[in-house]
């Protein structure tokens, strides 16, 4: 994201992702104040593969992603499930500070960490 361009970027996001034509549900937009700045997240669900497929091919595809083409710099994207014992991601208030964290797992990781996850919930 571009230097002084969130505030821009994020007025968009609500109707590109709220387009007739998209099948995605936005779950959350955080803009981070740590770490790398100008970077914003858009956590959003899709009710299989193919539809967040379809999402992904618009957006790539569009000379103005999110409603925010001149402000943004570069784009990724990556996909992201719960492990089977939590609920699914609802959108909501939950506090103003949030960590956004991702593990990477070696692989065959995901059985050990969700055991040990499970572990440490009942301690």
């Amino acid at each position: 994201m571009k230097l002084d361009t969130a505030a821009t970027a994020v007025a968009g996001i609500g109707d590109y992702v709220g387009a007739s034509d998209v099948n995605g549900t936005l779950l959350g937009c955080w803009a981070s104040k740590i770490g790398e700045l100008n970077q914003l997240l858009v956590l959003r669900s899709f009710r299989d593969h193919e539809a967040c497929r379809v999402e992904r091919e618009r957006t790539l595809r569009t000379t103005n992603p999110f409603g925010a083409g001149e402000a943004i710099s570069e784009m990724s994207f990556d996909i992201y499930a719960p492990f089977p014992f939590l609920p699914p991601a609802v959108p909501g208030k939950y506090g103003s500070v949030y960590e956004i964290r991702t593990e990477r797992l070696k692989h065959g990781g995901v059985p050990p960490t969700a055991r040990a996850i499970l572990r440490s919930a009942f301690e």
